[in-house]
């Protein structure tokens, strides 16, 4: 008879990490000004969003990254309070996965800060997920507890990624996917 001890003991830590993650995330304080009050929500839209590319593949199955195949998405962080209402000059900490600044292959996904407020993006000094970058801290409008920044993404190969944000101990997440269809 196969013994179950090893499953247990598997479960058992498994279960002790999460919670040892979720405690450090509740208990880090981003150095946040404005603390937010309790049932407040951090959230990314969209939520999820997916694109469907054929792969810039060789024969192997070898996938080449074209700089020049890329989408932009616009991105909308609120900040709310437990009865739905915006939170202005909500501090927030936000990364994206396969930046520059947390990935060390090609960055797939790359963040911007439209400054002058004209929805594209201008020029590389937009850039917050550089290599030299941490992650890229701002805050919500005063009144409508929004901010927007536009996340650009190569369409060569297919990966999931996100675009995390941190606000006070409270977390947003937004999954964006790229999945390869059959050539045609």
């Amino acid at each position: 008879m196969k013994s179950n001890i090893g499953n247990t003991r598997n479960t058992v830590w498994k279960s002790m990490a999460a919670i040892a993650l979720v405690g450090t995330l509740a208990a880090c304080n981003d150095g946040s000004d404005n603390p937010l009050p309790a049932g407040a929500t951090v959230n990314v839209s969209p939520l999820n969003k997916s694109f469907d590319v054929v792969e810039n593949a060789d024969e192997a199955g070898n996938c080449f990254i074209d700089e020049n195949s890329y989408i932009d998405q616009y991105i909308t962080i609120s900040v709310v309070n437990g009865q739905g209402s915006p939170i202005g000059q909500a501090d927030l900490a936000v990364s994206a996965d396969f930046g520059a600044n947390t990935f060390s292959g090609y960055p797939v996904m790359a963040l911007y800060d439209d400054r002058n407020g004209n929805g594209v993006i201008d020029g590389p000094e937009e850039l917050v997920t550089d290599a030299n970058d941490p992650l890229f801290r701002t805050r919500t409008a005063e009144y409508t507890g929004e901010r927007m920044l536009i996340l650009r993404m190569n369409l060569s190969c297919a990966y999931r990624g996100s675009v995390n944000v941190m606000s006070d101990g409270f977390t947003g997440t937004g999954d964006f996917v790229v999945r390869a269809e059959a050539a045609q």
